[in-house]
């Protein structure tokens, strides 16, 4: 099993799951979300990574944030980015990968705030969720992607106040929300 770390912003995402559900082939297991944590591997312990998660969170207060824009990212991901409250949210992602978690921190790969739209990768190509590489970029059904994309007019405004604890099955097949943590040293609460 693995744990994750993610915003689930408060907006309507019936435009951005179109698209998921077109070209991510995660839409199926979580809703929209923006990855704090990466997976790390349950032998860190869960209660330490709530007692490091409620520590680093207790100095944190809500903040707005506007997400709007699209990036293709270097493993061939097209990703909704964030317009305003990006630098926090870098900020965040960082403290979070102090303490016990520095060691999991991809330093290889710069992060950038963001909701997944689709992976791009040639059919048949098997993507690595835990060890992301490049593979044979699908440039045809990216700009397809793109081209719906800008359609839609995904801009949204909202408050990024909370984060969710998420545990994955080993395979990635299956991944459950466990605790919800607010920001300002509110105590973790159920799913």
């Amino acid at each position: 099993m693995y744990f994750a770390l993610v915003h689930l912003p408060n907006i309507d995402t019936t435009r951005i799951e179109l698209l998921r559900n077109k070209y991510d082939p995660t839409a199926h297991l979580i809703q929209a979300h923006i990855s704090i944590l990466f997976p790390v591997p349950e032998e860190i312990g869960v209660n330490a990574l709530i007692n490091h998660i409620e520590s680093v969170l207790k100095h944190w207060k809500p903040f707005s944030i506007r997400i709007n824009g699209l990036h293709k990212s270097w493993d061939n991901w097209l990703f909704l980015t964030l317009k305003d409250g990006n630098a926090e949210v870098i900020r965040l992602h960082n403290q979070i990968y102090t303490g016990m978690l520095q060691p999991y921190q991809r330093k290889d790969i710069d992060f950038v705030p963001h909701i997944g739209l689709g992976l791009f990768v040639k059919e048949g190509v098997k993507y690595d969720y835990k060890n992301p590489k490049e593979l044979e970029f699908d440039e045809r059904k990216y700009e397809l992607a793109v081209h719906d994309a800008s359609q839609l007019n995904l801009d949204y405004k909202c408050v990024f106040d909370k984060l969710y604890l998420v545990s994955l099955t080993n395979d990635f097949s299956k991944i459950e929300v466990s605790k919800k943590f607010l920001f300002g040293g509110g105590s973790p609460e159920l799913g």
